[in-house]
């Protein structure tokens, strides 16, 4: 998930009234899921392991602090058990179910509500076995964001020729579109964890292998279609 530094709130939220500003800038990084190898939980929170943010349609709605799915995988191994009925759902083959003993044919999907606590539109995830990550045995939890409700969510825009500071995951990074790249530069500080230690941060040039972000904070200039993984996330260049 992408968030400004100022968002210090627990419940990850969205501000609906920025939606069009963020999905019409002339350049974005959209999240398209998550890298999973572990056990993961899937929340609205800072401490989920994977967060699918809530919508905010005015700055002193509040939200209860949930936690949706639990996921295991291994390479093409895996379960899914459902934490948060009536908020989520996950079904098999078509069906409902409320543990998947599988990972094949798996859809994940949250609920979300407007205002008014009514049912407004349901976030889908599935996963993908072969998504070319760079772990070999983890799997993709994509994001179907072809809704654009749903992208809207996952979705942070780049201003032309004016740096924007972004956290994607445990990394926190400076964007600089320049009209045709957007250059990442001044991640040192989070990317780095001590005289040895890195978090995981890699990026894709296409469907070239994935590659250590510079492990001495050098910017790195993205090309459309290029990808970024921080943490679990997995996100990608785009340009209008």
């Amino acid at each position: 998930m992408l968030l400004d530094d100022h968002d210090l709130d627990p419940v990850v939220s969205v501000e609906e009234k920025e939606w069009q500003r963020e999905l019409a800038r002339p350049a974005r990084l959209v999240q398209q899921g998550w890298s999973v190898h572990g056990e993961f939980t899937l929340g609205n929170h800072c401490g989920a392991d994977m967060v699918v943010p809530e919508v905010r349609a005015f700055p002193e709605q509040a939200f209860l602090t949930l936690d949706y799915v639990r996921v295991y995988a291994r390479g093409r191994k895996g379960r899914v058990d459902l934490l948060q009925p009536g908020e989520a759902s996950v079904h098999q083959g078509g069906k409902a179910v409320r543990s998947a003993e599988s990972l094949a044919d798996v859809k994940v999907q949250i609920i979300r509500r407007d205002q008014h606590l009514e049912p407004d539109f349901d976030v889908s995830l599935r996963f993908n076995e072969n998504p070319g990550l760079a772990d070999p045995r983890a799997q993709l939890l994509e994001i179907d964001v072809s809704d654009r409700l749903v992208a809207a969510l996952f979705t942070s825009g780049l201003p032309q020729r004016s740096d924007r500071r972004l956290k994607l995951g445990p990394v926190t990074a400076t964007f600089h579109f320049d009209g045709a790249t957007a250059t990442v530069s001044n991640y040192l500080d989070s990317y780095r964890t001590g005289a040895s230690g890195y978090v995981p941060f890699f990026y894709q040039q296409g469907s070239k292998p994935w590659r250590t972000m510079p492990e001495d904070g050098s910017p790195l200039a993205l090309s459309p279609g290029d990808s970024l993984l921080a943490g679990t996330n997995v996100y990608k260049f785009e340009v209008a």
